[in-house]
Order: structure tokens, then C-alpha cells, then sequence
């Protein structure tokens, strides 16, 4: 229960947060209080949700299968992406659509974003979700110890989605103790849902690994999360191919009862048995969200 004086005090944090924009935007300033508090309509039923990385591979009546899509709004080598007529088709078909900003390099995220998240909005998108990972040093696009440009970055993005009435959302690597110099906190604090990508593709597994990887988000700040699922599996050449459908169901068994899933995928359209895995009833009995 939410208490008189926990109102107060996150009032009191967010009209100093927000200074003149406080009082310039009620609305959004009302919805950051509601934030503070962790207060959220939470859905009745887990939500499925599918990062689609083309659109060919992703066509609407496999879209019809999930809550939502998350959709790139730049290709991964940092061109925009802002052909209306697939996120239309999804609107008009009932699917919720979001967009993500492929990881770029720290200088380079500024390019685009004001009129990248207003786009979101004249499609009817729920939400703008960046996707920033740890890289390797030399890596052009790694973001090791850049908690300044990091935030910048964060407090960019959701102030222009607060405007907009869209929601912020972070996915990343599963676990934050891997990287530690990787800004974490400056990206998941702003953010309303985060995405943890725990895919079970490196070793570790199951609910044990997937609680820690919950934990470690929570102790950064992460309030609601959606949890990332792999349909993929790797060789020992790091390359991707699809897992098999008992292999789906397997990896399914590790995600807590009642929470919503991401689902990521490899290259190429959805086999028929796997994207069936992938929407089924889960191992705890629950049901898809429509």
C-alpha cells in the first residue's frame, strides 16, 4: 500500500527533478510520480512480445500471435527506419508496436531521436525501448565507462517520450555483474519496463540463473521487466541457429510464473513448431495474452 508520506516524498523528488517542466506538463510530471511509486497497470495475463529484426521475417499474421512487436528504428549500422506502412498493418491488426534503437556508438545516439520517437507516436506506438549492450574494448560501439554520455542518452530519450506520451523501455545483456563498468543504472533507472536477456545460450540456465539475473536488474534500479527469451541456440562458432521446439518449451520452464516474455530471434522466418512453442501454455498452465 502506497503511503501518505511515500506520496509526498516522491512528489517532492520529481517536481525538484523536473523544475519548470513540473508545472509545464502536468500530465507527464503526475505520470513520473506514478513511476516513482512503482504504481502500474499491470496486465491481467503475461504479455508475449517478438523483437523483429526484418520485417520480411515477421509478417502480420505471425505479429497476430503476440501481444506486440518490438521493431528496429534504425538497421543495426545506424540507418533510419521509418516506413509507416508495417507498423500501420500491426496497429490495424490489434498488435502493440515499439521501437528500438539498435545499439550505436556513444556520440552518435543524438542523430535522429527527436524525430525518431515523434514518428513512434503518429504510429500509434506503446513505447521507444533502447537496446545498449557491453562490448569489447576497441569495439567502436562500446559504451564501457561512459556513465555521462549514458545519461545523457537516458534522460534524452525520456523526456522526449514523456512529451510524446510514450513509454521508455532498456534491454541488455542478462547480467550486470558481467560488465561493471557498463553504465547499467544511467540506463535502467529511467526507464519504465526493462528487458533482462537471459537466453541460456552460454552455459547458465534455469530458474535459479533467471532469479539472479531478476535480482541483479532490481538492485539497478529496474522496476517492471519483461523477460528477454531466446529462439535461438548458438555453436561453437558464436553463429545462431533455431532452436527446436522441445528445446523452446525447455527454456520456457526457467521464466517465473505470471511474467511476460521477449522473444528474440534468429535469421529467417519462424518455423511453424517453434513459433507454436513459443505461444503455447507455459510449464506453470498460464495462457497467453491476446
Amino acid at each position: 500500500m502506497t503511503t501518505r508520506s511515500a506520496l509526498i516524498e516522491a512528489g517532492a523528488e520529481v517536481l525538484t527533478e523536473r523544475g519548470e517542466k513540473a508545472a509545464a506538463d502536468p500530465l507527464a510530471t503526475m505520470e513520473a510520480i506514478a513511476d516513482r511509486l512503482g504504481l502500474r497497470e499491470e496486465p491481467d495475463r503475461p504479455q508475449f512480445w517478438l523483437f523483429v529484426r526484418r520485417d520480411e521475417w515477421a509478417p502480420t499474421e505471425v505479429l497476430r500471435r503476440f501481444t506486440g512487436a518490438i521493431i528496429p528504428v534504425r538497421t543495426s549500422r545506424g540507418i533510419l527506419h521509418r516506413e509507416p506502412s508495417y507498423w500501420l498493418r500491426a496497429r490495424a491488426a490489434g498488435v502493440e508496436v515499439v521501437g528500438m534503437d539498435w545499439m550505436l556508438e556513444p556520440g552518435r545516439w543524438r542523430e535522429g531521436l527527436a524525430s525518431t520517437v515523434a514518428f513512434l507516436a503518429s504510429v500509434g506506438a506503446k513505447a521507444f525501448c533502447l537496446n545498449v549492450e557491453p562490448r569489447p574494448k576497441g569495439y567502436p560501439r562500446r559504451w564501457e565507462g561512459q556513465r555521462e554520455e549514458a545519461s545523457a542518452y537516458a534522460i534524452a530519450a525520456r523526456d522526449l517520450c514523456d512529451r510524446h506520451r510514450l513509454e521508455l523501455w532498456f534491454s541488455s545483456w542478462a547480467m550486470p555483474r558481467a560488465r561493471e563498468s557498463f553504465p547499467w543504472a544511467d540506463f535502467i533507472r529511467p526507464a519504465h519496463v526493462c528487458i533482462p536477456q537471459p537466453y541460456e545460450v552460454h552455459g547458465r540456465a534455469g530458474p535459479g540463473y533467471v532469479a539472479e539475473v531478476l535480482e541483479e536488474w532490481r538492485a539497478l534500479g529496474a522496476r517492471e521487466m519483461i523477460l528477454g527469451r531466446g529462439a535461438h541456440e548458438l555453436d561453437p562458432s558464436d553463429a545462431d541457429h533455431w532452436r527446436t521446439s522441445a528445446e523452446v518449451a525447455e527454456h520456457r520452464r526457467s521464466t517465473p510464473a505470471g511474467m511476460s516474455e521477449a522473444w528474440w530471434l534468429p535469421s529467417g522466418s519462424i518455423p511453424a513448431a517453434v513459433l507454436e512453442a513459443m505461444v503455447a501454455r507455459d510449464s506453470n498452465g498460464r495462457e497467453r495474452a491476446s
